[in-house]
């Protein structure tokens, strides 16, 4: 359960606890402040339901019988923690222990957060709303995440929470030397297309005279990997890109596959300097 309230001098949306008393037991809801409700109908109007009404209806039920009925000693009843969520069996039931935070947080990593959200925070420089290594974990191994031929910022949360390359699940180092992989290539071709361009007074009539169909993301990929333009001067062209695309195609477009690539790029190219200075 979320409460909602509405406060239109927000900048930008909050998250936060709610505690409820109620007959000398404290519950605690999510509590969730917006600008104006176009942030939440915008939000339901992504969102794809994981299950019907009734299969809600029935899992509510299972559950509020498990906490009534259920016998310490059954073997129906397995009680795991975080890290070994995976080794529950098909038909048996799990029940998670966890501290408050790491729950909350883990919650947050599965519910209403998608690679749209993320490619945003990194655009506009917010920390995002995963809170731990955990949360990340488990968000970037679902399988409409890391998976296929995307452009994903996970370097936002592998800086945020210190992450190891070498302590990531396989899935997900696959999945992110992969992309890598394609990144750096898309920086080389421009460095053959871009050549020219020697100083950043240059940029603005090299890109007006290209002709519509070129990669003009790509191409400023190539002059912030040189230095030609800081990250300040590349985060606010990208966003300028991201207005012009909402401004033709309307909110609810889908980011194309350069400018996402090149929102990638933020994060990944700190990443590429801190480990640079870390083997040094």
């Amino acid at each position: 359960m979320v409460r909602v309230d509405v406060d239109s001098k927000l900048g930008k949306t909050k998250w936060n606890p709610n505690v409820v008393e109620h007959e000398g037991k404290r519950v605690e809801i999510m509590s969730l402040t917006v600008p104006s409700l176009d942030v939440l109908y915008n939000y339901l109007d992504r969102f794809t339901p994981m299950a019907t009404p009734t299969e809600i209806k029935k899992y509510r039920s299972m559950i509020r019988d498990i906490v009534l009925t259920a016998d310490p000693q059954s073997k129906r009843l397995v009680f795991i923690n975080e890290s070994e969520m995976e080794k529950a069996k098909p038909g048996e039931f799990a029940v998670l222990f966890s501290t408050e935070n790491s729950l909350k947080s883990l919650m947050k990593g599965i519910i209403g957060y998608n690679i749209s959200d993320v490619l945003m925070d990194v655009l506009y420089d917010r920390p995002g709303m995963l809170e731990s290594k955990t949360a990340f974990i488990t968000w970037a191994s679902d399988s409409r995440i890391c998976t296929g031929d995307k452009y994903i910022p996970v370097f936002h949360y592998i800086l945020k929470f210190g992450i190891s390359m070498n302590d990531l699940p396989k899935n997900i180092s696959d999945f992110t030397y992969a992309m890598v992989k394609k990144l750096d290539c898309k920086v080389e071709k421009m460095s053959k297309e871009c050549s020219e361009v020697t100083s950043s007074e240059d940029i603005d009539d090299f890109l007006a005279d290209r002709p519509k169909s070129f990669h003009r993301c790509e191409a400023l990929m190539y002059f912030y990997s040189i230095g030609l333009i800081d990250e300040c001067s590349y985060r606010f062209r990208l966003q300028n890109a991201y207005s012009d695309m909402i401004e033709k195609n309307g909110e609810n477009a889908k980011i194309i596959t350069e400018l996402r690539a090149a929102i990638t790029y933020i994060d990944y190219r700190t990443f590429r300097i801190l480990e640079n200075k870390g083997g040094a």
